[in-house]
């Protein structure tokens, strides 16, 4: 008879750890989530940076090459600008598409796994 009593009372105490183990996971997994996303983030960034640089470098010389081969030299950088400046709107033209949308994807797939 004892037994009987006993029962719900270790079911609800059963339950409540449970409960409280499956909360301890789910912020375990939020946590290594926001980590690796974080993580993936700031890596990107760092990246970008240093691929920005070289641009700049890679630029610069270009520039000067296509002046001294020109003659003048805010030729060379007319001609590089001008470059970027159609690479920049083509980039804004197919930015969902090439860009936003991929992003995304990458963004739900880090924070789903």
């Amino acid at each position: 008879m004892e037994n009987q009593h006993n029962f719900p009372q270790s079911f609800v105490e059963t339950v409540e750890e449970y409960a409280g183990k499956k909360i301890k996971l789910v912020k375990l997994q939020a946590v290594q989530t926001t980590s690796e996303t974080a993580a993936t983030l700031a890596s990107g960034f760092i990246l970008l940076l240093i691929v920005n640089m070289a641009l700049l470098l890679l630029s610069t010389g270009i520039a000067i090459w296509i002046g001294n081969y020109t003659g003048k030299m805010y030729f060379g950088f007319l001609i590089t600008g001008s470059f970027y400046f159609i690479a920049a709107i083509i980039v804004f033209i197919f930015r969902r598409k090439w860009l936003k949308h991929p992003l995304q994807n990458v963004l739900i797939k880090k924070m789903l796994s």
